[in-house]
């Protein structure tokens, strides 16, 4: 490490962040963050710094000092900043940022970690939101509530509110580029109302849980797991769940969580699903409409538990994504099965005797998972008809493949046939009325040169 770094007087090391091949950031002395309880000893000032790793004369890493500044970290002496005292939150060297709070204003501080130049400061959450926010910094959960990804600045906390900030902005007073609120029905503005906070973002998504400080038992009805656009703030999915922030997890697609309502595990991913096809097995005629049935179902491994056979012993339909929420409740949550369930698209085609693919209709799933489609046949011969779920957000596709058999129509006339025609008609007939095309031409103009030689 570089000589201004052996001093006692700098105080603690720590190094909170690299950018592999660029630099190394971290600060001197201590910089407080979430604790167990609100404290008011916080150091007058941190000092930042970073280090490049940049390849130096010898090959190896330069470790030049690229800067080390200062930030004033309590503004007890400073009445315009209304004794603000501003707590370290979250490094992240890929977005290139560095960021703290200010509170009890809940203000957040947006730092360029390359250069060590303050970006941006965001408004003051206890003013817009709410100022049971102040209760997240000085907690541990601070930890979970501050994150970065995509080019934003994404926050939660105890005000019920998550907020998304693009790291591109500057000046003070930044608004959030969107904000959902995610509070349970009728307890708003109630602290005690376990608040969505942030679980974790992924894939574009920003999964979300819910916390209180000292939750009650039995815990709080109406809470929820969602999942939100990380770009729009949409809401993309919602199941019913009690989930503390720090249980999430992703990998391979799926996102694990505990949920503290039935103390179990959920994975949340896209499932497999089977889909079946029938048709006659009788011959039918051409015109006459055979009908189509089929299913297509859920066969994700929690369908396979004990307990969910018992409740669904012909298997677990598959619903369309609108109806995702409310039917895995239903399924795995013990919540009320609900009356608008819809199924899911499946495509019928068909092979015809001729050899010839052709898609025949499109048809929808009901509650139970069952489809049926009729369709009159117009050639006589052997038909392969299949079904297809192409699949969804929510589910893998799947097909399956059937045949049926159609005779010609009662009453219906042959198609009259041409007679054969061999090679001696093709080839031989011709080629002797041109012989005697021929011996005509020949004759007659014999005649005529007997004729001119007459005196």
């Amino acid at each position: 490490m570089p000589s201004q770094f052996d001093s006692p007087a700098t105080g603690a090391i720590t190094i909170a962040g690299v950018q592999l091949g660029n630099f190394v950031w971290g600060y001197n002395g201590t910089w407080p963050t979430g604790t167990s309880a609100p404290a008011y000893t916080y150091p007058d000032n941190v000092t930042v710094w970073a280090i490049s790793l940049a390849p130096g004369s010898n090959g190896q890493p330069s470790g030049n000092l690229l800067y080390m500044k200062t930030i004033i970290t309590d503004t007890m002496d400073t009445p315009a900043e209304d004794n603000q005292n501003i707590m370290f939150e979250h490094a992240d060297p890929i977005s290139d940022v560095f960021v703290a709070i200010a509170v009890p204003s809940q203000t957040f501080y947006v730092w360029n970690m390359t250069t060590g130049n303050l970006m941006f400061t965001t408004d003051s959450q206890a003013a817009t939101i709410s100022p049971y926010g102040y209760y997240t910094w000085p907690s541990l959960i601070s930890g979970t509530q501050v994150k970065t990804a995509y080019g934003m600045l994404y926050t939660g906390g105890y005000s019920g509110s998550i907020s998304a900030y693009s790291l591109n902005s500057t000046g003070d007073g930044v608004m959030p580029t969107w904000r959902t609120a995610i509070i349970p029905p009728g307890t708003a503005g109630v602290i005690k109302s376990s608040p969505g906070m942030m679980g974790m973002i992924a894939d574009g998504m920003v999964y979300i849980g819910c916390h209180e400080h000292s939750a009650e038992t039995p815990l709080e009805a109406g809470n929820d797991v969602r999942c939100l656009n990380a770009t729009t703030g949409a809401t993309i999915w919602t199941l019913s769940g009690w989930a503390y922030p720090s249980t999430f997890a992703v990998a391979d697609g799926v996102m694990i969580y505990l949920n503290n309502y039935d103390e179990s595990i959920y994975a949340i991913g896209q499932g497999p699903t089977q889909t079946t096809v029938t048709a006659p097995d009788t011959a039918t005629s051409v015109g006459t409409p055979v009908v189509i049935r089929g299913t297509v179902m859920d066969i994700s491994p929690g369908t396979q538990q004990s307990i969910v056979k018992l409740d669904f012993p012909s298997g677990v339909p598959a619903v369309s994504e609108d109806s995702m929420g409310q039917w895995m409740g239903y399924v795995y949550m013990q919540q009320a099965m609900p009356s608008d369930t819809t199924g899911v698209p499946v495509t019928l085609s068909v092979v015809d005797a001729n050899g010839n693919y052709r898609v025949i209709g499109q048809t929808t799933t009901d509650s139970s998972g069952m489809f049926t489609y009729a369709w009159a046949p117009d050639i006589p011969g052997t038909y392969a008809v299949m079904a297809t779920f192409e699949g969804s957000n929510g589910y893998y596709g799947s097909s399956a493949e059937s045949s049926f058999y159609a005779t010609a129509a009662p009453g219906a006339t042959a198609a009259p046939t041409a007679t054969p025609t061999s090679i001696a008609n093709t080839y031989f007939v011709p080629a002797i009325a041109g012989l005697f095309v021929v011996i005509i031409v020949v004759a007659v103009v014999l005649a005529l040169l007997m004729l001119r030689k007459r005196p």
